[in-house]
């Protein structure tokens, strides 16, 4: 399987916690990501958010699990989110093999979802 990621950086505040997804709505859509929270993580502590985006056919969880960037993150002190696509991919604003995802007839707005992490 051929992994494709992509990375944004912002600084978040986030309290460390247990790793499991948190789930957002956007545009009435509800989504999901899962995070990781440095352990020397302490409460109200800024540190960059790094978002890291699975290829087609995957999820958050596969990618965090094949690319152990937590490891890293954890060493370097930085957030690490891994959102899920609907149906495993991304609007990535053009369509090139398969469409875009489209849930009730409007396409997912993927970059709205981004900006809600």
């Amino acid at each position: 399987m051929k992994w494709v990621f992509a990375a944004a950086v912002s600084w978040a505040l986030i309290a460390p916690a247990a790793a499991e997804p948190i789930t957002f709505d956007v545009g009435g859509l509800a989504r999901t990501a899962h995070y990781f929270v440095p352990t020397r993580a302490a409460h109200e502590t800024r540190r960059a958010l790094v978002i890291v985006l699975h290829g087609l056919g995957g999820d958050g969880a596969d990618v965090e699990r094949s690319l152990r960037f937590d490891d890293v993150a954890e060493r370097e002190d930085f957030l690490v989110a891994y959102p899920d696509g609907i149906d495993k991919r991304w609007d990535y604003g053009r369509q090139l093999n398969n469409p875009m995802p489209v849930v009730d007839g409007k396409t997912v707005d993927d970059i709205g979802f981004f900006r809600a992490i």
